[in-house]
């Protein structure tokens, strides 16, 4: 017994685009080798690369008038962005490794060490200064001290002159004070009285 078998679309369909695809090849492939079809093409790409370089030049103009950045402007920022994190690259990759070469401990060492010679110099020097201060307020004291000795001396001479008697009686001795190189000061002994003067 013979089945018949029922009607199927996909076999009519394949059917119909393989004949139709073989027909269509032919004409295109006919159609592209002609000349004119060449020509019609190359003059379509050119009415476009016209098209594109009007709508550039207006969107550049329009951009400018708006005080935007255009698209060649945007792209030279963008590749000197780049370069600039190759170089900070660069420049963060040499820091590490010189850090690295450094050892922390010995440059902290060297810096107390410079830091205490720095504190003895300096220790010196305030020594010098009160140094030189004292002997300025020794030989300061000394001049003022010699000063008043010999103003005593002139006051006593001047009593002797006007009443010889009555000064030497009145001071049988006077303390005068005279400054060493050394800065002490030292007593002379008191001065007798009219024995000696004559």
């Amino acid at each position: 017994m013979s089945q018949t078998l029922p009607f199927d679309p996909l076999t009519m369909w394949k059917k119909i685009y393989e004949q139709t695809e073989a027909s269509w090849n032919d004409a295109i492939q006919e159609t592209l080798k002609k000349e004119s079809f060449s020509e019609g093409m190359g003059e379509t790409l050119n009415y476009y690369l016209k098209y594109q370089e009007l709508a550039k030049e207006t969107t550049e103009t329009y951009l400018k008038q708006a005080n935007m950045p255009t698209r060649s402007e945007v792209a030279d920022v963008a590749s000197l962005v780049i370069n600039l994190e190759g170089k900070f690259d660069d420049l963060d990759e040499k820091f590490d490794t010189e850090m690295t070469k450094l050892d922390p401990t010995i440059e902290i060492s060297q810096l107390k060490r410079a830091v205490t010679d720095l504190d003895m110099k300096l220790d010196k020097v305030l020594e010098a200064i009160e140094l030189i201060g004292n002997e300025k307020s020794l030989e300061v004291i000394g001049k003022t001290k010699s000063y008043d000795v010999i103003a005593k001396a002139k006051n006593a001479d001047t009593a002797m002159k006007a009443k010889p008697s009555e000064a030497i009686n009145k001071e049988k001795s006077v303390e005068i004070s005279k400054i060493k190189p050394s800065g002490a000061i030292s007593k002379v002994k008191p001065i007798e009285t009219s024995k000696e003067l004559n």
